[in-house]
């Protein structure tokens, strides 16, 4: 059951909604995730499938999908292990509930907080007033690195990586 446009993820509002509303108003992560893959009728093949890191790219959607739900107001994520509605949540009709236009809502909504930019705040401990400072700390780094034994090195490689 693939969605025509938008995120493979927005599939799974109406089951955790649905689902939610049948629960009356919450339930654990673990119990509403399985039977929203249920509810949508994810074929086993599907759900066998991991992403990077190892993790079941299925769950990983069903949790991305509450996370939209909480940005837009209809889940509460003030406690942890419990998925629960909020009042929102309680009176959404989720036969017209439109993921699509969630989903973009939302995005909307989040490409319009300001992120305060790296380069608008200056460091607190030691601004940098010309490039001269900057390569001092530079050549106080490389000179470090050259100081290292081979295994000093090989540790501090290890620990990067």
């Amino acid at each position: 059951m693939k969605q025509a446009k938008g995120p493979e993820f927005i599939r799974f509002f109406r089951p955790i909604l649905t689902l939610l509303l049948e629960s009356g108003g919450s339930g654990t992560p673990a119990e509403i995730v399985d039977r929203s893959i249920e509810i949508a009728k994810i074929s086993e093949s599907e759900q066998e499938a991991v992403n990077k890191n190892g993790q079941s790219r299925i769950k990983n959607q069903v949790h991305w999908a509450r996370q939209y739900l909480v940005w837009d107001g209809y889940l509460d994520s003030s406690k942890r292990g419990i998925w629960s509605l909020t009042d929102k949540g309680k009176s959404v009709d989720t036969t017209t509930l439109n993921p699509l236009e969630l989903f973009r809502n939302v995005q909307n909504r989040r490409a319009k907080i300001k992120r305060p930019k790296s380069t608008d705040t200056p460091m607190i401990d030691e601004p940098i007033t010309d490039g001269m400072e900057l390569q001092d700390h530079r050549m106080r780094l490389l000179e470090l690195i050259r100081s290292l034994t081979p295994n000093g090195f090989e540790r501090l490689s290890q620990r990067l990586l």
